[in-house]
């Protein structure tokens, strides 16, 4: 999982990819990142692709 700013402090990409396959599992693109955006993004993946066995980030604040 990984957060791109966009612009500015105004607008951000929030991914998740499949580190092996590079297979984009999510995109959103978000005017704030929150732990409950993160999180809310993160519960529809599971439920569509199930869970994964482990989570890679950056250990930025939302996560």
């Amino acid at each position: 999982m990984d957060i791109k700013e966009l612009e500015h402090g105004r607008r951000y990409l929030f991914t998740i990819m499949d580190d092996h396959s590079r297979f984009i599992i999510a995109s959103r693109v978000l005017e704030s990142v929150t732990t409950d955006t993160v999180l809310d993004t993160l519960d529809k993946a599971v439920k569509m692709f199930g869970p994964p066995r482990q989570v890679l980030t950056d250990h930025g604040s939302q996560f």
